[in-house]
């Protein structure tokens, strides 16, 4: 189980930026959303902390 706060997986990441996941990963790639990894790196042991998610998120609206 994650830390409170900690948004695990890209599909649970997307759904709440309202993008594709293929849109974060991009994102990603081009270091607009810090995402850490557990092991193996796959998308689904993706996390993201709460605040970085909000931070992402007014980013995007303007």
């Amino acid at each position: 189980m994650t830390a409170p706060g900690v948004i695990r997986g890209r599909g649970r990441i997307a759904g709440l930026l309202a993008v594709s996941e293929k849109t974060v990963s991009r994102m990603r790639a081009r270091g607009e959303i810090k995402v850490e990894t557990k092991a193996a790196g796959r998308p689904a042991n993706w996390y993201v902390t709460r605040s970085e998610l909000e931070r992402v998120k007014k980013q995007r609206e303007g």
